[in-house]
């Protein structure tokens, strides 16, 4: 039996879940494999994972490159990546209670704990931002 987990929680759990490659969710490949991703507290199946296969990976690295090589990020000064930085800081800590829900979902650990994981992902990328403030070149 698999729990409605948009019913019991505000926080939406996608059923299933694909690669996002340049900005687009790509469709499941037929050769592809489905890992159920099971909530350990009751052992039921709240999501799928799709997982790419290696035309996928050829087509996410190929992609990666291309934005690399061609997309804003080697072009912007280094207070802009600094402001990249700090908001992606910003955006983790303002969706605190949707990751740690889902993380809890998925490896069954105590929110309070996983709360505490989250605050020092955010405050990484604001130490990369202050790193970042102290390089040359």
């Amino acid at each position: 039996m698999t729990i409605d987990v948009a019913n019991h929680h505000p926080h939406h759990v996608t059923e299933r879940v694909t690669s996002l490659i340049d900005g687009r969710l790509v469709a499941p490949a037929a050769a592809g494999f489905d890992w159920p991703v099971i909530y350990p507290a009751t052992e039921e199946r709240v999501s799928v994972l799709r997982e790419a296969d290696a035309a996928e990976v050829d087509t996410a690295v190929a992609a990666a490159r291309r934005a690399f090589d061609h997309g804003p990020w080697p072009r912007l000064s280094l207070d802009a990546r600094k402001d990249v930085l700090y908001r992606i800081r910003d955006v983790i800590r303002a969706h605190t209670d949707e990751l740690a829900y889902l993380e809890c979902l998925n490896t069954g650990l105590p929110i309070a704990r996983i709360r505490e994981q989250i605050g020092r992902a955010a405050r990484n990328f604001e130490f990369f931002a202050e790193v970042a403030s102290t390089m040359k070149g």
